[in-house]
């Protein structure tokens, strides 16, 4: 069941990544909130796969993402200042990567 999950989280990060937020239904607010409640789950790789979909939804919406999600039942006040402040990391960190990257790129394009 857990493999289910994963699968079908890392599914919809794809496709939010490739088409957009817009597919995300019924509606923005309720399938955010279906994803974002997945990171309380108590599988280490569906909670990975909820918060890099969720990562993914931060890059289109950044601090939006939070007014769409408001506020999870599951997730106390003190677990959800620490899941946005690991989405922002992670967000963070993937941008350096790609900065990283890119310089490395460039420099190997100069030194040919």
């Amino acid at each position: 069941m857990f493999r289910c999950c994963v699968e079908c989280l890392e599914e919809i990060g794809y496709l939010i990544d490739t088409y957009g937020i817009a597919i995300v239904q019924p509606g923005l607010q309720v399938g955010l909130k279906q994803i974002v409640a997945q990171i309380a789950d108590q599988d280490n790789k569906v909670r990975n796969a909820a918060l890099n979909t969720t990562v993914t939804v931060y890059q289109l919406l950044g601090d939006n993402l939070y007014k769409h999600v408001g506020t999870v039942s599951t997730h106390t006040s003190t677990e959800i200042g620490i899941t946005q402040t690991l989405i922002k990391l992670y967000f963070m960190l993937i941008n350096l990567f790609i900065k990283m990257f890119l310089v490395g790129t460039i420099n190997a394009l100069i030194i040919l």
